[in-house]
C-alpha cells in the first residue's frame, strides 16, 4: 500500500473523533474534569511509595497545588482563540503543571524521580490527551442530547405515535398572572394620566414598570423555562450510549498506536530511550496479535461482537500484561525500581489505557450508531412510558414558547415602553409627558390581551415589527436576504435569534444605532448585529444567554471600532 493511501486511512479512521472534538479544548469543564485523575496520576505513577498513606497525602496536596497552576491560564484562554491554539495550549499548560509539581515536592519532603525537563514533557502530553477526551466526551453528549430531542419531536409530529397522546395536557399554560400585572400597570398609568400634575411622574411609571418585569415577568419566563428542561433528564440517554457501545467493535490497536508518544515518555522515564523504544515495540506487537486471535476465535465460535471486545480485555490483562511485567523487570536499569513497582506501574498503565479505550469506544458508537441508537430508545421504553415523555414533551414545548413570548416579547415591550418614559423626563418639554404616557398605554394595550400561540410568521414581518416597537428610540436598520420575506423552517428561531441580539444591545449596551445583516449561505443562515453601544458582560446567566447557547452555539460578542459586533450562525 502506498505511504499516501496509509496516511488517508490513518485520517479515516481519526474522523469520528475529529467530529466530536471542540474547537476550543481548554475549558473550565476540562479543568475541573481533571482534578481527580491528576490527583490519581501523582500518586500511582509518581508516588514512589502508594501504600505508604502517609505519601500519598503528601503527593494528592502536591498534585492539587501543582493542578491549580494552570487555573490562571484556563481563565484566559476560556472561549478565546483558536482550535489550533488550544490544543497547543493545552501542552502548554500539562508542562506548566509537571513543572510546578517537580519543583514543589521538596517542599513537601519528597522527590519527584524524574528531572523537570522529562516530567514536563510527560505532564503536557497526558494533558492533551485528557483535555482532548473531556472535549469530545462533551461533544457525544451534546450531539447525542439534540439528535435525541429531534427524535422527539419527530416522535410527536408523527400522527400515528400522536395518537398515544392525551389531548387534555394541551394548551394548559395559565396565563392569568401576567395578565392581572399588566391590567394593575395599565390602571395606574391612566389614573396618572387623568391626575396629570397630581399623578405619577415619568421616572416613577419607569419604576412601576421595572417592578412589574423584576417581579412577575422575569422570574415566571425563568421558571417556565426551568419547567420546560425538566424532561430530557428523565429520559437516561446513557442506557442507549451503553448498549451502543458493547455492539461496536473496540479498535484496540488503534488506541495503541494513538498513545505511543505518552508511552513511550512514560517508559523512558525508567529507563534508557533504546530501552523504551524495544519495550514498546513488543508491546504493540503482542497487543496486534492478540486482536488477531480473538477475532479468530470470535469467528469460529460464531460469537457477538460483546463476546469479542471482552475477550480483547480478557487477553491484553491477563497474557500482555505479566509479560510486559517481566519484560520490564529483566531490562530494569533503575536499582530503585522494585517488582513490586513494576507490577503496581504495569497494572495503572492497563487501567489507564483500559479507561481510554473505553471513552474512545464511547465516542465510535456515538458516530456509527447515532442513527440505531435513537431507534433503540424506542425499544428501551414501553408503550406507558412513552406516552408519558411524549405527553411530558408537548408541556415541555408549551412551557417553552410561553416562556419566549414573557421574555421576547413581553418583557421587550416592557422595556422599551420604559426606556420612553425616561427619555421623556430627561427633556424639558412638560407636554411630551402626557403623550408618552399615551403611547405607552397603547403598548400596555396591547399586552393586556391572552396569550395565544401564534401561527408561524414570516420572519421579515416579525422583524419590522421589532423596527417600530424601538421606533423613537434605537434606529434600527435591517438588512435580510430574500429568503425570510417568506415562510421558512427555522424562520422563528432565526428572527427570535435577531430580536435577542438587538434588544440586548439597546438594554444593555445602550446603542443608539444598530444594523443587522443576514444572508444564507449552504443552508446555513449568517447573522451579524452591529450596534453603537458598548459590551457589557455579566456573570448572570439569562434566558437570552441560553437560547443562543442551544441554537447557535457559535455566538460571539466583541468590540471593535464601531461599538459592538455580535455574529452568530443556525441552520436555515
Amino acid at each position: 500500500m502506498k505511504p499516501t493511501l496509509i496516511l488517508i486511512r490513518i485520517k479515516e479512521s481519526f474522523l469520528p473523533y475529529r467530529s466530536f472534538l471542540h474547537e476550543r479544548v481548554v475549558t473550565w469543564e476540562a479543568f475541573w474534569s481533571t482534578i481527580p485523575l491528576s490527583v490519581l496520576t501523582a500518586i500511582i505513577f509518581i508516588n514512589p511509595d502508594q501504600f505508604n498513606f502517609r505519601n500519598s497525602l503528601l503527593w494528592t496536596a502536591i498534585a492539587l497545588i501543582s493542578h491549580a497552576s494552570m487555573a490562571p491560564f484556563v481563565h484566559y484562554l476560556n472561549k478565546r482563540f483558536s482550535g489550533r491554539v488550544h490544543l497547543i495550549s493545552a501542552f502548554v499548560l500539562g508542562t506548566i503543571k509537571g513543572s510546578v509539581l517537580n519543583l514543589i515536592a521538596p517542599v513537601f519532603l519528597v522527590t519527584d524521580p524524574l528531572p523537570i525537563y522529562f516530567r514536563a514533557l510527560n505532564s503536557g502530553l497526558v494533558f492533551l490527551y485528557l483535555f482532548v477526551m473531556v472535549s469530545m466526551i462533551k461533544g457525544v453528549w451534546g450531539k447525542f442530547e439534540k439528535n435525541l430531542r429531534d427524535f422527539l419531536v419527530a416522535l410527536v409530529s408523527n400522527k400515528s405515535i400522536a395518537q398515544l397522546i392525551s389531548s387534555k395536557n394541551r394548551d394548559q399554560i395559565d396565563d392569568t398572572p401576567r395578565q392581572d400585572a399588566i391590567a394593575k400597570l395599565g390602571k395606574l398609568l391612566e389614573d396618572s394620566l387623568a391626575k396629570e400634575s397630581d399623578g405619577l411622574t415619568l421616572i416613577q411609571q419607569a419604576e412601576a414598570i421595572d417592578r412589574v418585569i423584576a417581579k412577575n415577568i422575569r422570574p415566571n419566563s425563568s421558571q417556565r423555562w426551568k419547567e420546560a428542561e425538566l424532561i430530557w433528564p428523565r429520559i437516561h440517554p446513557w442506557r442507549v450510549l451503553r448498549k451502543s457501545f458493547l455492539e461496536t467493535r473496540i479498535p484496540f490497536f488503534l488506541y495503541a498506536l494513538a498513545l505511543t508518544p505518552l508511552l513511550l515518555t512514560g517508559r523512558s522515564a525508567y529507563g534508557s530511550l533504546f530501552n523504551s523504544i524495544l519495550l514498546l515495540s513488543i508491546t504493540l506487537v503482542i497487543i496486534y496479535l492478540l486482536i488477531n486471535l480473538a477475532d479468530s476465535i470470535s469467528i469460529r465460535a460464531r460469537k457477538d461482537t460483546r463476546f469479542n471486545n471482552r475477550l480483547y480485555f480478557v487477553f491484553y490483562v491477563v497474557v500482555q500484561g505479566p509479560i510486559i511485567a517481566y519484560i520490564s523487570f529483566v531490562l530494569n536499569e533503575d536499582p530503585y525500581l522494585s517488582i513490586m513497582r513494576i507490577v503496581w506501574l504495569q497494572i495503572g498503565s492497563m487501567a489507564a489505557f483500559i479507561g481510554f479505550a473505553a471513552c474512545g469506544t464511547m465516542v465510535l458508537s456515538a458516530y456509527e450508531e447515532r442513527d440505531k441508537a435513537l431507534e433503540q430508545l424506542r425499544s428501551l421504553l414501553p408503550e406507558e412510558k412513552l406516552r408519558e415523555i411524549l405527553n411530558a414533551g408537548i408541556n415541555s414545548n408549551a412551557e417553552s414558547e410561553y416562556a419566549q413570548y414573557l421574555h421576547a416579547e413581553v418583557q421587550a415591550q416592557l422595556t422599551a415602553s420604559k426606556l420612553l418614559l425616561l427619555k421623556a423626563a430627561d427633556s424639558d418639554f412638560s407636554s411630551m409627558s402626557t403623550e408618552t404616557t399615551r403611547k405607552v398605554l397603547e403598548r400596555i394595550d396591547h399586552l393586556k390581551l391572552p396569550y395565544q400561540k401564534k401561527d408561524i410568521r414570516i420572519p421579515e414581518f416579525r422583524l419590522n415589527e421589532l423596527v417600530q416597537t424601538w421606533r423613537g428610540l434605537t434606529r434600527i436598520k435591517m438588512d435580510l436576504p430574500a429568503e425570510l420575506s417568506q415562510t421558512c423552517r427555522n424562520g422563528e428561531v432565526i428572527s427570535q435569534l435577531i430580536e435577542e441580539s438587538v434588544i440586548n444591545a439597546i438594554r444593555h449596551g445602550k446603542a443608539k444605532n444598530v444594523r443587522v445583516i443576514v444572508w444564507i449561505e449552504e443552508e446555513i443562515c449568517h447573522i451579524e448585529v452591529q450596534d453603537d453601544g458598548k459590551l457589557k458582560s455579566t456573570k448572570k446567566r439569562g434566558l437570552g444567554t441560553t437560547f443562543f447557547e442551544v441554537f447557535a452555539p457559535d455566538w460571539k460578542l466583541k468590540s471593535n471600532e464601531n461599538g459592538t459586533l455580535a455574529t452568530m450562525t443556525t441552520p436555515f
